[in-house]
């Protein structure tokens, strides 16, 4: 919902990466290899990686944000709830009772949503280790679309990995959520009562159900998403790239990290020799070397690692350019 929201409302830019390393390009003696990479251009399975930046920033909050929290307030709340008995007494007093009794019940679930105690969890939004996020997501392992958490590591890792909200457990808990399982059933009962009696009141509870999902609009994953990150005083930016492969894709993410770990791509890419010598060219400590093996997979791990080089290169300094930009702004 996050990255959605990211997406679509962030500055996103689309940077492809080239099919033949840099350094390739005007090299002589891989003239062949680079007609042949552009010829197959067309049969690879092109990679979207979508790098997500999370940092805190104060953020001033609009007039649009102010009023939402002013909604939000026990005031707005209490008042909501008299005028909801309000229109009960009317509602009755015009005979529409199954109109009345399912207002009379969401006003019930209302009054007791307030009650529910919920919690957020010690170390939320806490980073406990020394250095930034880079946490890769997906799908599954052989998806064409990724997601690069990086940024603020507190952030980022309560977002993946940790519990946002609790509810503790409780008597007064507990008897909320039965309450709520016979209020669900009732308002079932209400709706049944309402369409055999085929009368006004049935179109009262027709515009009952237009208009609370009139008002349910101001809900939605979008405006959730703004005001959390306005409320928590964090800012995030968007910048995608297109890969010509996943294993360049890997190579440029594991060099970013500038981490010496890669076990978080055995799932990915499985552990091989093969594997291991083209991360020694990515100049991963301790991984194999590339004396054994012939020349179609040496020419295979020189063209992937220079490939990984170059996106990595691009990476940097796109994700450096935009930062400079949302600092001007």
């Amino acid at each position: 919902m996050i990255a959605a929201y990211a997406l679509s409302r962030t500055k996103s830019y689309l940077v492809r990466i080239p099919e033949v390393p840099d350094d390739e390009e005007h090299n002589a003696d891989s003239k062949p290899s680079v007609a042949e990479a552009k010829q197959h251009a067309g049969h690879r399975r092109y990679q979207t990686l979508h790098v997500l930046n999370f940092s805190r920033t104060p953020v001033q909050p609009s007039w649009v944000m102010s009023f939402e929290r002013f909604l939000s307030s026990s005031i707005c709340h209490w008042t909501e709830v008299g005028i909801l008995c309000a229109c009960i007494v009317v509602l009755g007093i015009c005979g529409l009772y199954g109109t009345a009794t399912a207002i009379f019940l969401g006003t019930i679930s209302q009054i007791a949503a307030r009650f529910v105690p919920v919690r957020r969890p010690p170390g939320y939004l806490e980073n406990n280790e020394a250095h930034s996020a880079c946490m890769l997501m997906s799908t599954h392992r052989n998806a064409n679309i990724w997601y690069l958490f990086i940024g603020d590591r507190g952030v980022v890792d309560s977002m993946l990995n940790k519990t946002m909200i609790s509810i503790p457990k409780s008597s007064r808990g507990t008897a909320i959520a039965h309450l709520f399982r016979l209020i669900h059933a009732v308002q079932l009962l209400t709706m049944t009562y309402v369409a055999a009696q085929k009368g006004w009141d049935g179109v009262a509870l027709l515009f009952l159900m237009v208009a609370t999902w009139t008002l349910q609009l101001r809900y939605t994953n979008d405006a959730l998403v703004k005001h959390w990150l306005h409320a928590e005083d964090i800012s995030v930016e968007s910048t995608s790239f297109e890969f010509t492969g996943r294993t360049i894709m890997l190579g440029a993410i594991q060099g970013f990290s500038g981490s010496q770990r890669t076990v978080w791509m055995d799932e990915i890419v499985p552990p091989h020799p093969r594997r291991d010598a083209w991360l020694g060219e990515l100049g991963v400590q301790g991984s194999g070397d590339n004396t054994s093996f012939d020349e179609v997979d040496l020419k295979a791990i020189s063209i992937t690692s220079g490939l990984a080089r170059t996106a990595l290169r691009i990476m940097q300094d796109r994700l450096r350019a935009n930062s400079h930009l949302s600092h001007e702004e």
